[in-house]
């Protein structure tokens, strides 16, 4: 078991607001360029492997920044880097969104278990994934109203459920495993901030990886 609360102490709040940008950064970059690069390659559902992606960073960056909430303010952070995109649509700040709010809820019930458990986890992943597809497909077809999810209604929801969410089911087994172990691998770097010097260095790394993400998203 991954034991979080007794490095928790060592990172003061300034660290843990660098990291969630930083996180939602990354989480941004994955969503504009790996759209990008699965539209460009023709890669069928690509939803869903962004998804997976997702998962693996909302689920490693809770050995770091353990705190309620932290994956939805990176949901948001990740959407506003979205909005560069000359394919950007508002449903997908709204998907990104859910998928925070859905993993949130199923951490905050099973934070422990997940880190014990490799069968929770291989429960929980598909469970959430498909919740989080279903409550994103009734949202967009009947909150939003956007024109093609509209247009599908029910019956394009549900060719949604089995064809898109499947995959990303299937997808999110592995996903939340390698979340599992890099948060894992991620864990000793809060130990080590034990003295001023690592602290400043520390954040200004954090900071700096994160100002260049958005530099090179802007100039996409």
């Amino acid at each position: 078991m991954i034991k979080l609360i007794n490095t928790e102490a060592k990172m003061n709040k300034i660290e843990k607001i660098i990291l969630i940008i930083l996180f939602g950064s990354i989480w941004g970059a994955a969503e504009l360029f790996g759209g990008d690069l699965f539209r460009a390659w023709q890669i069928p559902n690509k939803s869903s492997l962004l998804f997976a992606i997702a998962l693996i960073i909302m689920y490693s960056s809770k050995s770091l920044v353990n705190i309620n909430g932290s994956t939805v303010i990176m949901a948001l952070i990740a959407g506003a880097f979205k909005t560069v995109s000359d394919n950007f649509y508002g449903c997908q700040v709204a998907a990104i969104t859910i998928d925070a709010v859905i993993f949130e809820f199923f951490y905050f019930a099973l934070k422990t278990k997940l880190y014990r458990n490799f069968l929770t986890r291989l429960i929980t992943a598909p469970l959430l994934t498909y919740i989080a597809f279903a409550f994103f497909a009734f949202f967009a077809t009947y909150i939003l109203r956007q024109e093609n999810w509209y247009a599908g209604g029910l019956t394009g929801i549900g060719e949604y459920l089995i064809s898109g969410a499947l995959y990303a089911a299937v997808y999110s087994l592995a996903a939340i495993q390698i979340g599992f172990y890099l948060g894992a691998a991620f864990k000793p770097l809060r130990e080590k901030l034990t003295n001023q010097s690592a602290v400043f260095s520390f954040r200004l790394t954090a900071a700096a990886i994160a100002l260049l993400i958005w530099i090179v998203g802007l100039q996409s």
